[in-house]
């Protein structure tokens, strides 16, 4: 778990792909390319695991 008082980033979710086509979701077993916008998004790193419950991102 990550540090309570941790400063969280701000950014978007702008595009995801998959197999070289844009999709809205991925089904939770599959990846895909994730674009990211906003303050924190150059701060990740290839193969970050993210997730949509604030504080779960994990490295």
């Amino acid at each position: 778990m990550g540090d309570v008082g941790a400063a969280m980033p701000q950014f978007t979710l702008t595009a995801i792909e998959w197999y070289g086509k844009q999709v809205e979701q991925l089904a939770t077993v599959h990846s895909g390319k994730a674009t990211l916008a906003g303050a924190g998004a150059d701060a990740l790193a290839k193969r970050d695991a993210l997730d949509s419950a604030p504080g779960s991102a994990t490295r």
